[in-house]
């Protein structure tokens, strides 16, 4: 790393991978935090009573599953593109690499994965809640007839 007349220029020998690492671990970690919390209350949720400790394992199992996933598309592109001779996308050097290529391919990757969210949003049948249907039921609205008086009860007893 070196300035050069008050600006930043990367030297030859700084690492793109390096700099991706610390940018998505800066940027996604906030989101990632707020997604599993929904992952985990949507387990909570929807899973049946008995196995709600299974949605707990499944948040973890998939969070690095995804880690691994993409380990495994950052090996692929620079296997894929490197290959023939040519420069890979993501190489050593920043200056001599399409990073801006990757990240297009992971964008393109984001739009199929949010279709794929919505079309299994779409479909989805949520788990009925007993309990919220039960105080539904006993806190009715007042119809037009009924006033808003207010009556007390007395049990004799």
């Amino acid at each position: 790393m070196g300035y050069k007349h008050g600006a930043w220029t990367p030297s030859s020998n700084s690492c793109a991978l390096c700099r991706l690492a610390h940018h998505s671990s800066c940027i996604n970690w906030p989101w990632e935090v707020l997604a599993s919390i929904g992952r985990l209350e949507f387990f909570y949720e929807q899973a049946p009573d008995s196995m709600r400790s299974l949605g707990a394992a499944f948040l973890a199992a998939t969070s690095g599953l995804g880690a691994y996933l993409g380990s495994f598309l950052v090996a692929a592109t620079m296997k894929l593109t490197g290959r023939n001779g040519r420069r890979s996308w993501i190489s050593n050097t920043i200056s001599s690499g399409h990073i801006d290529y990757y990240f297009w391919l992971v964008a393109v990757l984001s739009v199929i994965n949010l279709m794929a969210f919505l079309y299994f949003a779409s479909i989805y049948k949520h788990k009925v809640d007993t309990v919220s249907i039960m105080q539904g039921s006993l806190a009715k609205p007042l119809t037009s007839n009924q006033s808003s008086e207010t009556y007390n009860l007395t049990i004799e007893g």
